[in-house]
């Protein structure tokens, strides 16, 4: 017999209070900037997000970019300004076949 929820992803944990951040983020239509761990930044506004995946809209585009939460090292509003030297800098490189761009966009 077949168990479905065997098979099911687990639901999203809205005690955590990054989920809850981003949820409100997503409900504010607020501006984000993703820093993936290959040093690839994604600019845009989340529009739902899942146990595993956050969709992103990039700025000028209606096509949604899926992020694998795994690959976030860094999420955080358009409007934050981190200062250099407090342990922010671009990590690694993107994996070969992934275009990565000088202005953040792909």
């Amino acid at each position: 017999m077949h168990d479905p929820a065997a098979t099911s992803p687990c639901p999203l944990d809205l005690s955590l209070p990054s989920v809850r951040l981003a949820q409100q983020w997503i409900r504010r239509q607020q501006p984000v900037v993703l820093l993936l761990s290959c040093g690839l930044q994604l600019h845009g506004r989340l529009l739902w997000q899942d146990p595993a995946v956050l969709a992103l809209q990039q700025h000028g585009s209606e096509e949604l970019v899926l992020v694998q939460r795994l690959a976030v090292s860094l999420m955080h509003t358009a409007t934050t300004t981190l200062a250099a030297g407090h342990g922010v800098e671009a990590v690694g490189r993107c994996k070969p076949g992934v275009p990565a761009s000088s202005d953040g966009h792909l």
